[in-house]
């Protein structure tokens, strides 16, 4: 299942209007926030989103600023949700009704978005930020979110996730069109969270590999080698994971390296095709041809012709 994420940045808004409209794509996008910036200071600031089947993951770029959600704030819009806020870069002092403290790069930070809380950044920073209803996160973890914040650190099996989510984000808000695959994402990100909770069930690593293969799409010399070292195995057990799943690992990336391919050279402003095959990964044009052809039935060309 593919889907279409969205960007905002505060630079395209005329400065006047940049707190209120952050403030607007945060409540449409996420979670209805009050936000503040220091006395004299516009605020800066770029979001990608992703709306999953499921949840929301997003990663946030800002200057300093402060952030508030009140009671008032609450009852206007409610999330029913859990927030888990995850530090890429800079610090974060953070208070609710019964709790205080910070968190920087390598921690994370669960919260009842439905439970008044602020949130304070007193310089740059880079998030990523994943919204849970409340069922899911009750249904699949156990835990109704009702409770003070946590904070959990960020590592192994989780910090792996966090990587990849983060660098396959900036691969999704490279793409002019923007579309990525969600149900192998949301598998990720669900994984992320069982084991951020300290869930028992086993992460889905092949859910995993082939984010890692869509993140690395454009890198001819990628290999079966090469995506487990990344994920910590080895090379046969990541082509037995393909294999267990109906396919070989060639395959997918073949596959996947096309569908790219054809999304490509359906752009209203087209690629020509020698920068098409070289940003889906093939090591020259006529390989591309080649390697099109016999998958599809006709040049990609063609294909655009159609």
């Amino acid at each position: 299942m593919t889907a279409q994420a969205a960007q905002f940045s505060t630079l395209t808004v005329d400065e006047p209007e940049r707190l209120a409209r952050w403030e607007e794509w945060n409540r449409l996008s996420l979670i209805a926030l009050s936000c503040h910036t220091p006395d004299g200071q516009t605020m800066r600031g770029e979001e990608v989103n992703l709306c999953l089947a499921d949840l929301k993951v997003a990663r946030v770029r800002a200057a300093r600023h402060r952030v508030s959600r009140n009671a008032e704030t609450v009852s206007a819009a409610p999330a029913d949700s859990i927030a888990v806020y995850i530090a890429l870069r800079g610090k974060t002092r953070f208070a609710d009704r019964t709790s205080s403290g910070s968190i920087v790069a390598g921690e994370a930070l669960m919260t009842d978005a439905d439970l008044a809380f602020e949130r304070e950044f007193p310089s740059g920073f880079a998030e990523l930020a994943l919204e849970v209803p409340r069922a899911l996160y009750l249904e699949r973890f156990g835990r109704t979110g009702r409770s003070v914040s946590d904070i959990r650190r960020v590592a192994g099996r989780v910090a792996l996730r966090v990587q990849v989510i983060s660098r396959y984000i900036d691969v999704v808000a490279s793409r002019p069109a923007r579309d990525f695959d969600a149900a192998t994402l949301q598998l990720v990100a669900l994984d992320l969270l069982n084991d951020l909770t300290g869930g028992a069930a086993p992460g889905d690593r092949l859910a995993l590999a082939r984010l890692v293969v869509e993140q690395s799409i454009g890198d001819p010399t990628m290999s079966a080698t090469k995506i487990g070292q990344l994920l910590g195995i080895s090379d046969r057990q990541l082509s037995r994971m393909f294999a267990d799943s109906g396919t070989s690992f060639p395959s997918f990336v073949t596959a996947r390296r096309l569908e790219r391919a054809t999304t490509l050279l359906t752009q209203s402003s087209p690629f020509p095709i020698g920068d098409v095959a070289a940003a889906c990964g093939f090591s020259s044009a006529s390989y591309f041809c080649r390697v099109f052809h016999d998958q599809v039935g006709m040049t990609p060309q063609q294909w655009r012709d159609r």
